[in-house]
Parts: structure tokens; sequence; C-alpha cells
């Protein structure tokens, strides 16, 4: 607030500005100003209130050089206001929300609207805000003026008074009594002055207090009234305060002994969960008004403990006590029932067993009464539903009230959070805590994958951590090790322990009370190799139509059995989703399993083939497998959300794939990974890619496909490109060559041969390589396929390139071009002109590439088309967005998994940044490069070791070119050289001819090219 009128006049200003109103002066000229902003104030009524005290000093002179003392504060203040001369008037120009008593006007206003529309709870908080910027209720304090005097007491009578009677009349309805008394009794100078207040605060005393300590106060009251009025109080305040004395009972009617504590002990070692609990405090503590929360979460979320831990250390805020009860409603027995639970809390606030009503709704009115205006909270834990709860809650409205439940309750003025699963640093730290012995501080790893394996579910952290407890003499990790399956997880129990508590009792508990269609929708989730799955499959899984799994899996979330991602998207804790595989193969059959488990891998097969057919049209399609009845792909005619479905569902296609090899699904296997395999290569780690076809290939020769086993061996070699394995690559190509041969496939046999020869050029032997592109480029011709033909042209200029001849190489890049405008071909003319010294025409080709790249999601081309194009900016002195390029193509090869690429990243940001004059900076990246480059055992270490030696002696000057400051050509290293191991590397891959090659982008892949 920049200016302050509520209580002294106080303004937001440096000090030697606010040296200006030492005079009273010029404090009461602003405080009228401000009191009456943006209004035309006549100067003579500026003058009788200024100067009225003081005989014959209406000098106008001096108003207008006060005026000017004010002006020259107001300048100094954050908002500038004016304060113009308007003819015989001055207005300040100000905007009303920086002056506290034109916000309080606002907030007081808006409170009564509220109030009119019966929202309580909103117009408390805001009257609450508005009272709070008038703490003493007085106005320009700090003015001693008659004119002052006179309007703070009107402003307080008019202004205040009114407010707070609205405040704590609202709270009156809400029963807060207790409230109101405490905080009037510290407004006694408000409290003497105001009859309205007073009555309001008998009321409040009528419930609190006895009938003596009500009349002390109405005789207090009558001589503070007459002693400041020289009268009495009306006669309506004085028929209240007679009725109140005369009806009030005695306080030990209430039968409240000492404020009662029933909560259980705090849960030892209890650590973390700050941002529950400082939500908890927002909702129960913070806000005026006692409120309802409910915390809901998977069994074993820790809901019990945070209830428990949170209600012990807040105790200070319910000074009248605190009820707890364990509602049992997920325990082996019937849960507790409402009026058994009322009973308790009725004889803990002093009803003997003799005095408590037999009927229900009874109990409810008694608990009800006796709780009134007491601050006493009540821990209703382990509640089934909301019919469970709903009693409770009335009975004990007057109070703020924490419930726990594994089901999202549902109930109105109600708060819902849902508690998560412990962090991994929560996770580690509570089992430290409660492993407690030199092992936890010693075993860090093995600490934090036992925290990984329990899902930080502090159920199963607790459990584990008994059980590598009591095995003082076991290292961490062997146990670890035994404990690698969460099957046996679901087992385990600290001694001692019911059979309850051990994690399937607690999932089987919750799993009892569901519907039947969601235990079977939940068992069937089990047999999906994934934690995460959406609608749709769950449709095909389970044979049900979509709209009754959806229902199926809102019965689920309800339960926080699982969560929902998306919107048809859901995900498993990895602990629950044990639960149900090993559910499904205990009570499913076996044909009933196997049935499950097809109908998923068809649902994946034919969506992958919808969403392929969607992106690249062009791609032949493998042979063709009837899908299973009843079974209904997603349709994803539309290219980018097919592209979109690709990219989230990645890891399930992978997944899905190793499942069906494990069924023994084999001609579902080959046909979705041959189809996928081009989608799977543009991002992810491409050792996957290659894990994931060595297993399509065994596929394909389980199913006795040769066609299959040509095409995926094909397509592994191009995999083993992308993880530099380029021997096997070229093991793989030869193979799918003779089978294409044998086949009588010349297409798959042109594919492979040019295959051949991208292998044989990345291991450096571009003689060979040339040959083969040669033979593949002639047999392409013939079969007159386009994309075959612009990819040996590419690669043949490759070739040439590293051979020295420029010339050749442009004219078979210009063909390829010619043939199609591919983005791979862009990319490889962006490189080409970079390194003949042409940045603008390199960086004109490099962004169309790195659009393509985008468009089609590629991540591992755009990480590479990034760094061509930095290396071009680089070379137009455009050091901030090659900076900004070189950054994004190192976190697109994190999530690539290509650390090649990364290393070559952290060289070029570097480099930007010694160009930009941060030798800091510079050497920082060049050490993460050096880092990844040695782990490559990659000699453009000893480079890059030397750019951080060069640097500490050399200062480089923005834009400067030298040896080593980057300038393109120095990084390019032509031509390529080997690493110790004899294998082929580059000096910074996308400058490189022959770049695609080497990633895997330059091959063939056989089913892009007609494995009929």
């Amino acid at each position: 607030m920049e200016f302050r009128i509520l209580g002294p006049v106080r303004v937001s200003a440096p000090p030697e500005a606010l040296g200006e109103l030492r005079s009273v002066k010029r404090r009461g000229l602003l405080a009228i100003m401000l009191l009456h902003a943006n209004q035309r104030m006549h100067e003579e009524k500026l003058l009788n209130w200024l100067w009225r005290d003081e005989d014959g000093s209406e000098n106008l002179a001096e108003l207008r050089r006060t005026v000017t003392k004010v002006r020259g504060v107001l300048k100094h203040t954050p908002s500038h206001p004016e304060l113009p001369r308007e003819g015989d008037h001055f207005r300040l120009r100000v905007d009303p929300a920086l002056v506290d008593f034109h916000v309080f006007r606002d907030l007081s206003r808006q409170g009564s609207e509220a109030l009119e529309k019966r929202d309580r709870h909103a117009a408390l908080s805001l009257l609450r805000k508005a009272l709070e910027l008038w703490p003493e209720p007085v106005a320009f304090e700090n003015v001693p003026l008659s004119w002052a005097r006179r309007t703070s007491d009107r402003l307080v009578e008019r202004e205040l008074v009114p407010v707070c009677r609205a405040y704590y009349e609202t709270h009156l309805a809400l029963e807060h009594h207790d409230l109101v008394v405490s905080e009037l009794r510290r407004s006694a100078d408000l409290l003497e002055r105001s009859e309205s207040l007073a009555a309001v605060y008998l009321r409040a005393l009528a419930v609190v207090e006895d009938a003596g300590a009500v009349a002390d106060f109405r005789d207090r009251f009558v001589g503070d009234f007459r002693q400041h009025f020289g009268a009495d109080p009306s006669d309506g305040f004085l028929a209240l305060a007679r009725r109140l004395v005369e009806e009030q009972p005695p306080a030990a009617a209430y039968g409240l002994p000492e404020p009662p504590c029933m909560l259980p002990r705090d849960v030892p070692d209890f650590v973390g969960r700050t941002g529950v609990l400082t939500t908890l405090d927002g909702w129960l503590v913070d806000d005026d008004v006692p409120g309802v929360a409910a915390l809901d979460g998977l069994p074993g979320a820790g809901k019990t403990a945070i209830a428990r831990h949170w209600a012990r250390t807040r105790s200070e805020h319910f000074v009248h006590g605190q009820l707890y009860a364990d509602l049992e409603g997920f325990g082996p027995g019937r849960p507790v029932a409402p009026s058994v639970v009322l009973a308790r809390f009725l004889t803990v606030l002093g009803v003997p067993p003799d005095g408590l009503p037999p009927d229900a709704d009874d109990r409810v009115a008694l608990l009800r009464h006796k709780l009134r205006g007491r601050r006493v909270l009540v821990v209703l834990d382990n509640v089934r539903d909301a019919a469970h709860a709903r009693p409770l809650l009335d009975a004990t409205a007057p109070c703020s009230v924490l419930v726990t439940s594994r089901n999202r309750l549902g109930l109105t003025d109600c708060r819902h959070l849902t508690v998560p699963s412990m962090s991994a640093e929560e996770a580690v730290n509570m089992l430290h805590r409660r492993i407690h012995d030199g092992r936890a501080r010693r075993e860090a790893g093995a600490l934090r994958e036992l925290g990984r394996l329990c899902g930080g579910l502090p159920l199963g952290l607790r459990i584990a951590a008994e059980y590598v407890a009591a095995r003082s003499d076991v290292p961490i990790a062997d146990l670890v090790g035994q404990l690698s399956s969460r099957q046996r997880l679901l087992d385990l129990s600290s001694p001692g322990d019911s059979e309850y508590r051990t994690l399937r009792a607690v999932f089987t508990s919750s799993f009892a009370v569901l519907r039947p269609e969601a235990q079977r929708l939940l068992r069937r989730l089990g047999l999906h190799p994934s934690a995460s799955v959406t609608s749709p499959v769950a449709a095909a899984m389970t044979g049900l139509p979509l709209p009754d799994v959806e229902d199926a899996f809102a019965v689920l979330l309800g339960a926080r059995l699982v969560d929902q991602k998306t919107v048809d998207g859901y995900r498993l804790h990895d602990l629950v989703h044990a639960y149900a595989a090993d559910s499904a193969r205990r009570y499913l059959g076996a044909e009933e399993r196997r049935d499950a488990v097809l109908r998923m891998v068809e649902f994946y097969r034919g969506t992958v083939d919808n969403a392929v057919r969607a992106i690249a049209p062009s791609l032949t399609e493998v042979p063709a497998l009837a899908i299973a009845a009843q079974v209904e792909p997603l349709e994803l005619a539309d290219r980018e959300h097919a592209m979109a479905w690709c990219a989230e569902q990645r890891s399930q296609v992978l997944a899905v794939s190793r499942a069906a090899a494990e069924a023994g699904l084999h001609e579902q296997v080959w046909r979705i990974v041959g189809r996928f395999g081009e989608i799977l290569k543009r991002n992810g780690d491409p050792r996957e890619v290659v894990e994931i076809h060595e297993v399509a290939v065994r596929s394909a020769q389980v199913s006795a496909s040769r066609l299959g086993e040509a095409m995926l061996t094909n397509n592994l070699g191009s995999a083993l490109l992308g993880v530099d394995d380029f021997e096997q690559a070229e093991i793989a190509f030869k193979r799918a060559l003779r089978l294409s041969r044998e086949l009588g496939n010349e297409l798959g046999e042109a594919t492979s041969l040019h295959n051949c020869g991208t292998a044989a050029f990345a291991r450096g032997d571009f003689a060979r390589a040339g040959r083969l592109f040669t033979e593949g480029l002639a047999l392409f011709t013939g079969l007159d396929h386009p994309a075959g033909q612009w990819r040996a042209y590419l690669h043949l200029g490759d070739v040439e390139w590293k051979r020295g001849q420029t010339a050749a190489a442009s004219l078979c890049y210009r063909h390829a071009l010619a043939i199609e405008r591919n983005a791979d071909v862009l990319v490889k003319l962006a490189q080409f002109h970079q390194g003949n010294g042409e940045p603008g025409v390199a960086v004109e080709y490099g962004r169309e590439a790195l659009r393509l790249h985008r468009e089609a999601r590629h991540e591992r081309a755009v990480c590479g088309d990034l760094l061509v194009l930095a290396q071009g900016l680089h070379g137009l002195a455009e050091h901030e967005e090659s900076m900004s390029c070189a950054k994004e193509a190192a976190g697109l090869a994190e999530s690539c998994g290509d650390l090649r690429a990364r290393a070559s990243a952290f060289e070029w940001m570097g480099v930007c940044a010694e160009a930009l004059d941060d030798r800091g900076q510079a050497v920082g990246h060049w050490r993460i490069a050096a880092g990844l480059f040695e782990e490559l055992t990659d000699s453009r270490v000893a480079r890059v070791r030397a750019r951080i030696v060069e640097t500490g002696a050399v200062r480089t000057v923005p834009g400067q070119r030298h040896a080593g400051n980057g300038s393109g050509e120095d990084l390019r290293d032509l031509p390529a050289g080997r690493d110790r191991e004899g294998r082929h590397r580059e000096a910074l891959r996308p400058a490189e001819p022959g770049q695609a090659a080497a990633d895997g982008r330059g091959s063939c892949d056989q089913h892009r090219h007609g494995a009929q």
C-alpha cells in the first residue's frame, strides 16, 4: 500500500522526501486529499479545515506553499500522483487502489455483496482483509487537528463499526462464538464505544461463558458508555443483556472438563510432506472459518500418519481439545458405526454413559450442542465413504474436521486433497531414519533403489526398512536384490505385524469393496506390461464397450487405485500394478489371460498400422494379418494426431511387443516392430531400438517368415548404426541382402545393398561404399524407386566429399534434391555449404531442414539439424542464436540417449560462450564435453582439453576468428579419423559428410522400400 491514512498518515517515499512531512499542515493537507482522492477540493474548505484552530491564519499563500511541498513529496513516491490546481480548487489524481481507506471501502463493499449472495466464507475472507487495513480504531493519528479528530470519529462510527459488526455477525451465524469473544476482547477501545458491537459480544459471551460473565460485562459497558456519551445505552441493548443473563445456564451445564486429547501418538521419524502440511494449515488454521478437509489416496500412502502428525503439531490452535476416531472403513471387520463414534465423543466431553441418547439423531444434536462455541479439532480416520462420514460431520459442524479415506468422498463443503507418494528424497530420508545404521550411510545407491522399488509408498517403505534393519549384517544391496521382484514386496511383513499389514492385504481390502466390473478391469490391467494405460486399450483387453470401461475407471479412480493423467490415460502405482498382475495370475484362467493379452497386442498392432499409414503413407505395409475379432484399433487419419500418439505411446509399444513375444504371439511381434521401426528411430534411447529389433528378428524366425526375417534383419542393421556398432550392422545388412536375393525381392535387395554401403562408409571404407551405392542406385533406377534414388545420390555425394571432390559431391546432392526436397538432403546441403565457407546458404538450408524434421517429430534428426544450424549461425557471428541452438540440441541429445551429439553440443556451447566473451562459461561447457568424449573414448577429448588450457591464456574478442575459436573449420577434422578402438568417428558429426549414414538416418529400411 503506497498511502495510508488509517492509523497514522504514512507514505511510501525515500526518507529525505518524508522529511517534508514533518509539518502538521502538510500531513493534514495530504490526509484530506487522500481521503477525497480524485475529488475537487475548494481552497476555502482546505483553509478552514487546516487553519481553523489558529485565529486569523486563513492564509491562501501559505496554503499554496503547503501544496507545493506536498507535490514534492508525491514526486518521490512509486506512482508519482499529481496534485494540480484547477481554478480555485485542487485535485489529487491518484489510483484509489494505492490508498488504504479506499481499498478498505472496496473490500467492504465486496464483502457485503457476498453476504447478500449467502456466501459466508467468501464474505469473511473479504471483510477480514478490510479490517486488517485498520488495526486501531483511529484515522489520521499523527495529524493533531480538530478536523482530523472529528473526521476520525466519524469514519470509525460510519465505516469501521459496520464492517466489524458484519464480520462478527457472520461468525456468530457460523457458531464461532469463541473466536468472536477472543477477538473483541482485544478490541476494547472499539467495543466500549459501540453498542452494536457490544451486543454481538454479549451474544457470543453467553455461549462461551456463564451468566455471571455476561452480567459483569453488561455492568462495565453501561458505566463506560455513560462516561463517554453522558447517557445510558438503548433499551434494546439493556433488554438483550437482561434476557441473556436470565436464560444463560451455568458453565457446568455443558459438562466440558479439561480439554480432551484423543489423538494417537505422533508418527515416529515423520519426514517430508511439507506441501500437504502447508495446505492443511491454509485450510484448517489460517482461515477464520472452521472447515472440513479430506485426505484421500492410495492404500499405504500415509494419510493417517499425516493426519496424526499435523493434528499433534497444531494443537495450540485448538485450545478446547482434539477428538479422534478410527472408523476402520477398510479393515478386515465391519466399519465402526457413526453412532458408536458419537457415543465415544460424548463420553469424553462429560456425558455419562446412562445419559447418552439411544437415538443416533439425538446424539448428533447433543454433540453439536456440546461443541458449540468451542475450538476443537476432530479427526475422522479411515472413513469408508461419504455416507460413513456424513452423520459425524453433521454433529461436528461447529469445529474443524480432518478426514482420511482411501476413497474420494465427494462431500459438499469439504476440501479434498489426494496424498501423493513420497518424493525420491523423502523416501530415502525415511529409509535412513528407520534403518539407522552405518549401512544406510555407506550404501546410498542401494537405498535409492529400494525407495524406487517401493514407488515412494510409505507403507512399503516402512515394511522394507524394517526388513532391512532386522538383517543388520547383510549388505543393503544384497537385500534389495532379493526384493527386486515387486511380488516379493507384496507379501513382505515386519515381525509382529498382523496378516493385514502386508501390502497385499492392504490392497486386497480395497479390492474387495470394488464393484465386479472394476475388479475385472483391475485384474486385466495387471496383464498390461506397463503401469500406464488408456481406456481404449483397456476396452480391448476387457472386451467391454468404452463407456463401461470409463465407468469402471471412475470406480478405480474414486478408490484411488489409479490416477488419471489425460482425458483417456490412467496410471497405476507400480506396486498396485504388481498386485493386479499377481491377482490376474491367481484368479484368471490361462485361456482368459491369453485372450486379454492377444486383444491388447492386436489393438496396438492395428493402431500402429493406422498411425504409420497417416504419418508416411508411402511406406510399404507389412504382409497383412487379420485383426482379432471385437478389437477396434484407434483410427488416426490425421497426421498430427498420429504423430502425437506415436510419441506418447512409444514406450508402450516397446513393452507390448516384448510381452507379445513372451506370450508366443510372434506373428504379431515382427509385424508391429517392422511397421513401427521408422518411428522408433526418431526419439528415445537407440539401444532400445536395437533390443526390440533383435526380439522381432527372433519372432520372424519362429514364425518361419523369411520375408519378415529379411525385413527385420535389415532394420536391425539400421538400428545398430544408431549405436555406432558398424561391424554388426554390416553383418545384419549382408544377411538381409542374402535373404532378399533368395526371395527374389529386388527392392529388398537394392535396399540391403545400399545399407551395406552405409556400413562400409561408417567404417571408413569409402571406395567400397561408393561401389555399393552405385550398384544400389542402378537397382533403384531400374525399379523406378525415387526414395531409393535420392538416398543413393545423397550418399554418393558423401563419398565424393570425403575424396575431396567438392564439385562432384555438389552435383550428387543436387540430384538428390531434384528427386525429392527431403529434410535429410537439405541438412546435408547445409553441411556442405558450411564446409565450403558459405554460412548464409548453410543457415537457409538448415532452417528448412529443421522445420521439416520438427513437423515429423524426428527428435534425433532435429538434434543434428540444430548443431548444423549452430555452426552456420556462428559463421555469421550470430552467437546468441547459435548458443540457443546448441543448448536445445544438448537437451534433445540427452533425451535421445545420444552421448556423442550431446558432447558435440556442449563443445559448441563452449565455442559460442567464448565468442560472447564469457570464458568462465566456455570452460564449464568444455569440461562437460571433455568428460563425455572421454566416456566415449573419442579422441576429440584432446582438442577440447586444449581449448580449456588455451582459454586460460588467451582472451577472445567476440566474433574474432583464430585457431581454436570455433570458426567452424577447426571442428570438422576432414577427413574423419578413427578412435582408439578403430571405429569411424567425426569431429562434429552434423558437419561431416556421411553423418546421416553414421547415425542410421541415411540407411534404407527395407520396410520403407518394398518388402512385398
